[in-house]
């Protein structure tokens, strides 16, 4: 997919976002983001994390000055690492004490962490981040829920406590394309199970529009909402599968759920009432298609998405959103920067 004709203003927008994130928003000698509350900061979870972690990707790779070191990068995980004894050992939701109380682990977040360090590391060559990212394939995986009593055995839980255990596409779909993006680098294994677990979500969760669910509970009942980050991510994993296995039918599959996506969304207001880091993986995902099956719609969809929540939710300070301003402004920023021409990834 090509760029804009003229990049510079998406990517002066990119720059100014990640550049707001980082002076307000962003504890450097940590490498954690958050806010700030009298004399300290209260840090942000693991999934703006993930986020914004993408974001300084995408705009690092148009200026290499802005980024970061993929030693620091890795080294900041360390306060969502629980001294657990057990193995695999997956990331926290929240900051660990003495920082935080940490929290549930939850298998989207590790996943979208190591698809971070994935692109991270194919901006910067760095050994650490494919390791990191295999670490952390290996938690994910463990959530595999092959279990006979369950309605539509399979799918990876949404997260590790025994309540609520939802199969997700939010987990399965990046489940997918990280563990497709490993076989892509030699990881036979974890590219077989990349297919295994893109097979169940197009099983249990894809609707008759071509569009995939939330989520189906252990009893079979499915919860129908469409997030428009489930059919990026899903489209991803289907980008990847086919460059892995040469089958043109997970292309087919992902052009199809991209149309049915633009379809819905193509009053953009209804994407721009989405949580920002929703549009942000369903855009870093159209444009990875857009790289194999060019369509001037995803481009366009962006642009249009930029502009209203520009004219809608960027503050004076640079900030996006009202509420968690670290995973609205990355996405932003990530987006801008992708209509500026950044590499796309899943």
């Amino acid at each position: 997919m090509a760029r804009d004709p003229d990049p510079e203003p998406a990517a002066a927008l990119a720059r100014a976002a990640l550049s707001a994130l980082r002076r307000r928003r962003y504890d450097a000698p940590r490498g954690l983001y958050g806010r700030r509350r009298l004399n300290r900061f209260v840090y942000a979870t693991l999934w703006p994390h993930a986020n914004a972690w993408a974001a300084s990707v995408a705009v690092g790779a148009l200026e290499p000055g802005l980024l970061p070191s993929p030693v620091a990068a890795a080294a900041s995980l360390a306060f969502y690492r629980a001294g657990r004894a057990e193995r695999p050992a997956g990331l926290d939701s929240s900051v660990v004490p003495p920082l935080g109380r940490g929290g549930t682990r939850y298998y989207d977040d590790n996943a979208w962490i190591a698809l971070a360090a994935l692109r991270h590391a194919a901006v910067t060559p760095e050994p650490a981040l494919v390791r990191l990212a295999g670490e952390l394939a290996d938690f994910v995986a463990s959530g595999w829920a092959e279990n006979p009593a369950l309605a539509r055995p399979g799918g990876i839980f949404w997260r590790e406590v025994p309540e609520q255990r939802g199969r997700n596409t939010c987990a399965n779909a990046p489940a997918a394309a990280l563990f497709a993006a490993l076989g892509l680098l030699g990881d036979v294994a974890a590219g077989t199970f990349a297919a295994r677990v893109y097979a169940w979500t197009r099983d249990a969760l894809c609707t008759s529009a071509g569009l995939y669910a939330d989520r189906i509970d252990p009893d079979g009942r499915r919860e129908e909402t469409i997030w428009s980050y489930n059919q990026g991510a899903m489209v991803g994993a289907g980008v990847l599968l086919a460059e892995l296995t040469g089958e043109a039918a997970y292309l087919n599959d992902a052009v199809g759920t991209a149309q049915a996506a633009l379809a819905r969304y193509e009053d953009v207001e209804h994407l721009a009432a989405e949580p920002p880091a929703f549009a942000a993986v369903f855009f870093r995902n159209l444009f990875a298609l857009g790289a194999r099956r060019a369509d001037p719609r995803y481009a366009a969809c962006a642009r249009s998405w930029i502009a209203a929540v520009a004219r809608t939710q960027l503050s004076p300070g640079g900030l996006v959103g009202a509420g968690d301003q670290v995973n609205a402004t990355a996405a932003f920023a990530e987006v801008a920067a992708l209509l500026a021409g950044a590499p796309p990834g899943p």
